[in-house]
C-alpha cells in the first residue's frame, strides 16, 4: 500500500487535487493503491480474458471487437512495434491522425510494448508536427491512411512512417502476441504538447503512476461507470 504522502503526490501530479476534499483525496489514494496492487498481482492482465466476451470497441452501430479480441489485437501490434520496428522500452511513438478505432488500438499497443505515446493534433500543419517529432525524439510515426505528406519522414529521429489502416496495418495482426511489458510507476507513458500560443509547443510528461491516479480519480469523483455502460469520446484524443 502506498504511503499517504507518496500517493497524494501522485494525484497532485496528474489531477486537480486542490479541488478535492480531504475525504475524496483519501478515496482516490485507496483506489490508486488497490489498482496498483491489482496490477502488481497480475489481476489487470487477466481482466481482458475474464470479460472477453463483452463489447469493447464500437464504431457507430457496429461492434468492432470484444475485450478479448481487443487485447489480442493490441498484443499483436505491440509485437510489431518491438520486433519489426526495432523499438525498445521507453522509445517514443507519435500518432498524427484523427480519432479512429486504430488510434485507440495503437495507444494501448504502445503502452503494452513499454513505449511512450506522443499524440499530435491532426489539425496541426505538417511543419508544426515536424517540430514535435523532432523535439520529442519520436522513433516511429503513425499517420492516417490517406496522409500523403512525405515531409513528415524528415524528422531526424523518425525511423519509419506507418499508415494506420489498410493492408499494411491489417498485416500486423498476423504477428505473435507480445506478453505485456513491465514498466515502473514513474516511467514515462504519455508525452503531449501544449498549443504553443505563447511560443513553441512544450512537452508535458505524464508517468504511468499519473495516468493510474487520473483514472482512479475519475471513477471515484467524476463519473461512476459500471461494466455495462458505454462511454462516448467525442473530443480529439490528441
Amino acid at each position: 500500500m502506498y504511503s499517504y504522502p507518496a500517493t497524494r503526490g501522485a494525484i497532485a501530479g496528474g489531477f486537480r487535487c486542490s479541488l478535492l476534499g480531504e475525504r475524496r483525496i483519501w478515496e482516490c489514494c485507496y483506489a490508486v493503491a488497490r489498482a496498483s496492487k491489482a496490477a502488481n498481482s497480475g489481476t489487470v492482465r487477466r481482466r481482458p480474458i475474464s470479460v472477453g466476451v463483452r463489447p469493447a470497441l464500437i464504431s457507430g452501430t457496429s461492434m468492432l471487437s470484444e475485450y478479448g479480441q481487443l487485447a489480442t489485437r493490441v498484443a499483436r501490434l505491440a509485437r510489431c512495434l518491438r520486433d519489426e520496428a526495432g523499438l525498445a522500452p521507453g522509445d517514443r511513438v507519435a500518432l498524427y491522425m484523427a480519432n479512429s478505432p486504430a488510434y485507440l488500438e495503437l495507444i494501448y499497443a504502445i503502452w503494452w510494448a513499454g513505449l511512450v505515446v506522443v499524440p499530435i493534433n491532426a489539425k496541426l500543419h505538417p511543419k508544426e508536427a515536424l517540430f514535435i517529432l523532432d523535439d520529442s525524439e519520436s522513433a516511429l510515426l503513425f499517420v492516417a491512411e490517406d496522409n500523403a505528406d512525405a515531409e513528415l519522414g524528415n524528422a531526424p529521429s523518425v525511423k519509419r512512417v506507418l499508415r494506420a489502416g489498410g493492408s499494411d496495418y491489417a498485416a500486423m495482426q498476423a504477428a505473435e502476441p507480445l506478453p505485456l511489458t513491465d514498466r515502473e510507476p514513474d516511467d514515462l507513458a504519455w508525452l503531449f504538447y501544449t498549443s504553443g500560443t505563447t511560443g513553441r509547443p512544450k512537452g508535458v510528461m505524464e508517468t504511468h503512476r499519473m495516468l493510474l491516479a487520473m483514472t482512479a480519480c475519475y471513477f471515484t469523483d467524476v463519473d461512476g461507470v459500471d461494466a455495462h455502460d458505454t462511454m462516448l469520446y467525442a473530443a480529439p484524443i490528441s
